[in-house]
């Protein structure tokens, strides 16, 4: 982009930007950073995260003609709302499909309190208990239960993702463990 255009502000930019769309660039590269934190804050540290970033930014380009600028407004407030409603789209869509295909490691379902056969027969009630408990740890023992205890993956593979060695992650199963019982365990919500 030339100096010119990185003056102009994003209301300027998004408004040429509907004639050449090449413009559009200097928007993306001013947000993307910014997006991809607020998507995360929405959806988790998912892979995509970047798919929703994408779409927003493609749907605030198809809508381009239609902001207009008002006092009190401006393309950052519109622009995150778009980004918003995407992630929120995809995190409702995604917790419904989830909840359909919930995998729960048996040794965490023994540490669930009994419930009701009504309760039983829903998975997402479970998956909102552990998300309720596992939003209280820290993220790394977090991350960890649920990659081993609800995804099911493998102490090699989270090891490959994680950039940490089959024993750390074995040890910091074990801790998620730990805490995630200690939790449930003083938790007044389960």
């Amino acid at each position: 982009m030339d100096e010119a255009t990185k003056q102009k502000t994003d209301e300027e930019i998004l408004a040429l930007s509907i004639e050449k769309p090449a413009l559009f660039e200097e928007l993306v590269n001013r947000y993307k950073e910014a997006f991809l934190r607020k998507a995360r804050r929405i959806v988790g540290d998912r892979e995509e995260v970047h798919d929703i970033v994408q779409d927003a930014f493609t749907k605030i380009y198809l809508n381009a003609g239609r902001f207009r600028e008002v006092e009190g407004g401006s393309f950052n407030a519109w622009g995150y709302r778009i980004l918003v409603n995407t992630s929120l789209t995809y995190y409702q869509k995604f917790k419904k499909d989830h909840a359909r295909n919930t995998y729960l490691d048996p040794e965490i379902a023994e540490i669930l309190p009994d419930k009701t056969p009504h309760q039983l027969g829903h998975a997402s009630f479970f998956e909102d208990q552990i998300v309720t408990v596992c939003s209280k740890m820290p993220r790394n023992l977090s991350r960890v239960f649920t990659l081993y205890f609800v995804k099911g993956r493998t102490h090699a593979d989270i090891a490959d993702e994680e950039g940490i060695t089959e024993g750390a992650v074995k040890t910091r199963v074990s801790r998620a463990k730990k805490e995630f019982k200690k939790i449930l365990l003083n938790s007044n919500n389960i």
